[in-house]
C-alpha cells in the first residue's frame, strides 16, 4: 500500500491514459462495507490507486496489483455513517497514472443491527437479555416489528461492535416479534431481521392479599396466562407443591391447595407454566395462617334469660366463613346460618324456633374445605 504521496495527478503524466470505468459504487446512500468495481478496456494496467475523499479529508487509500478490473472491499470502518463523500480510482500502465475517475455523491448509511439473542422461536420471560451486532458507537433501540411507535430499550454499541439490553419493561405476553434499529450521527439503519419468540410472565396472585389473616387451605386466586399451568410454592421453599390451576380464557385462575399451608407467617408464591416453559417467579403474598378455629357466641350471654324463642345470636368468627347455629349435643337441625362480615362478627335470625323452657346453643364454621370444632355451649332460658 502506498501513501498519499504516491498517488500521482493524471493531468501532469505523458501518456496521458484515459480514466477508468467505475462500476460501483453509485451516487446517492450506500451502506458500509461497500465494493469499488472499475475497468479499463484493451489496456492491461498493473497497478491501481484507489481514494476516498470527504472535502479536503482523505478517508481511505489503497494501492493495489491489478489488470483491467480492479475490485476492492472498502472495510465497514473506513467512512463514517453519515460522511459525504466521493471514491477516486485510476491505473499506472508504462510509467504513468492514467486520469482519475470519481463518483461523487456518495452518502455513508449504516447498516441495519443484528439480533443475536434471544433466538429464532425462544421461549422467554418477558423481559429477557437482548443482545446483537451492530455500528460501534451507534445506538441501538428496541422495537414490535410493525408496531415501531413503543421503545422498549435501547443501548450504545461497544467498540468490538456488541450490544446488549435488558428492556425499559415487559414485552406483551405471548408471540412478540422482536425488530431493531441503529442510529449513528443522526443516520438511521433500516430494521434489522426480525426475531419471533414468545414471552410469559410471572403469574399474579390476588387472593389472599399480602397482610392478610387465612386459614390453612384458602382459595388462592390470581391472573396469568391463558392455558398456562399455575403452580403455588412456599417463597423460597420451592420442594413442596401446594397446588396448582388452569388459567382461563380470561386470564384467570383460582385454586384451594391439596396441602395444607403450615401456620404462621407464610410466603406464598407460583409460576406459570406454558409450552414446557416456566415463567419467573412471581411477586410473593404474605400472609398469616391459622387454623380454623371454632367461632364464638357473643350474645345472648351464658345465662341469659331471653323472651323469644328466636332471638338474636351474634357473635365472632373467620372472615368470610359460614357459621350455622345448633342446639348443642341435640340432634342435626340447623336453627339459622350466616356468614362472617370482613370485621369478624357475624349475627344470626333464627329460622327455627327454640325449644320451649331453651337450652344449650353453639355453633360451628366452615370456610373453604375445612370445618371447625364446635364453639362453647352457651346455656339460655326461653321465657315466653
Amino acid at each position: 500500500m502506498a501513501g498519499e504521496t504516491d498517488i500521482k495527478d493524471g493531468d501532469e503524466q505523458s501518456p496521458n491514459w484515459v480514466s477508468p470505468d467505475i462500476y460501483e459504487p453509485k451516487s446517492g446512500a450506500i451502506l458500509p462495507g461497500f465494493m469499488v468495481k472499475a475497468n479499463i478496456d484493451v489496456l492491461n494496467p498493473s497497478k491501481w490507486q484507489l481514494k476516498i475523499m470527504e472535502g479536503d479529508k482523505q478517508l481511505y487509500f489503497v494501492e493495489e496489483s491489478a489488470g483491467q478490473w480492479f475490485n476492492h472491499y472498502v472495510p465497514e470502518e473506513a467512512v463514517n455513517p453519515g460522511s459525504n463523500f466521493v471514491v477516486h480510482v485510476h491505473y499506472f500502465l508504462t510509467l504513468a497514472w492514467s486520469q482519475w475517475a470519481s463518483v461523487s455523491n456518495l452518502v455513508m448509511g449504516i447498516s441495519k443491527p443484528v439480533i443475536t439473542e434471544p433466538v429464532e422461536s425462544a421461549n422467554t420471560n418477558s423481559r429477557p437479555r437482548v443482545s446483537g451486532r451492530g455500528y460501534p458507537g451507534a445506538t441501538v433501540k428496541l422495537y414490535h416489528a410493525g408496531y415501531g411507535t413503543i421503545l422498549y430499550g435501547e443501548v450504545v454499541v461497544e467498540g468490538n461492535g456488541t450490544w446488549e439490553t435488558v428492556p425499559f419493561g415487559n414485552f406483551p405476553e405471548g408471540a412478540f416479534e422482536l425488530t431493531a434499529n441503529q442510529t449513528y450521527n443522526n443516520v438511521d439503519s433500516e430494521w434489522a431481521d426480525s426475531v419471533n419468540i414468545f414471552t410469559l410472565s410471572a403469574p399474579t396472585i390476588l387472593f389472599p392479599v399480602d397482610g392478610s389473616e387465612t386459614t390453612i387451605r384458602p382459595r388462592v386466586s390470581g391472573r396469568g396466562y391463558p392455558g398456562a399451568t399455575v403452580k403455588l410454592h412456599h417463597a423460597g421453599y420451592g420442594a413442596i407443591l401446594y397446588g396448582t390451576a388452569v388459567v382461563d380464557e380470561n386470564g384467570h385462575w383460582e385454586t384451594i391447595p391439596v396441602v395444607n399451608f403450615p401456620e404462621g407467617v407464610f410466603e406464598l408464591t407460583a409460576r406459570q407454566a406454558y409450552n414446557n416453559f416456566d415463567s419467573e417467579w412471581s411477586y410473593s403474598a404474605e400472609f398469616l395462617v391459622k387454623a380454623l378455629s371454632p367461632p364464638t357466641i357473643l350474645s345472648p350471654a351464658n345465662g341469659s334469660v331471653v323472651t323469644t324463642n328466636r332471638p338474636s345470636i351474634l357473635g365472632r368468627g373467620f372472615p368470610g366463613a359460614l357459621v350455622k347455629l345448633y342446639q348443642a349435643n341435640v340432634g342435626n337441625t340447623v336453627f339459622g346460618s350466616t356468614y362472617v362480615l370482613p370485621s369478624g362478627l357475624w349475627g344470626i335470625s333464627p329460622s327455627v324456633n327454640f325449644p320451649e323452657g331453651g337450652g344449650s346453643m353453639t355453633a360451628i364454621q366452615s370456610f373453604e374445605t375445612e370445618t371447625s370444632d364446635w364453639a362453647s355451649a352457651v346455656t339460655i332460658t326461653v321465657d315466653l
